[in-house]
């Protein structure tokens, strides 16, 4: 934002200087518009946790209402093999419970649990 705010009136010779570097801010504002937006849709994506497709699973079936042992008979699979995927979830999500990952990944839309 540009402000020419200021306790005296301003001159004509003011309002010419304005209206003479405006075509230049307007676009100035636009480039530093279109670059800030770039490195900020960059540095959401950073921030979204990577999964493995195997614990995508995991997070799809535990927002269903799946408990461990559930999941890993739909993925033939060990409950231990069930934990391990949902500790490291936990983890990547900052959260204590695989409950709290479910919902966050559902908000970034990284599973869809139907």
């Amino acid at each position: 934002m540009l402000c020419f705010v200021n306790d005296a009136s301003p001159s004509d010779s003011f309002w010419q200087d304005v209206n003479r570097a405006l075509p230049n801010l307007v676009l100035l504002r636009d480039l530093v518009l279109d670059t800030s937006q770039r490195h900020l849709s960059d540095h959401a994506q950073s921030m979204i946790p990577k999964l493995t497709p195997r614990e995508k699973e995991c997070l799809k079936w535990t927002a269903l209402g799946k408990s461990t042992w559930e999941i890993s008979h739909i993925l033939n699979c060990s409950e231990a093999v069930v934990n391990f995927h949902m500790k490291n979830i936990r983890g990547k999500f900052g959260v204590n419970s695989r409950r709290a990952a479910a919902v966050i990944a559902t908000q970034m839309g990284l599973i869809d649990p139907g």
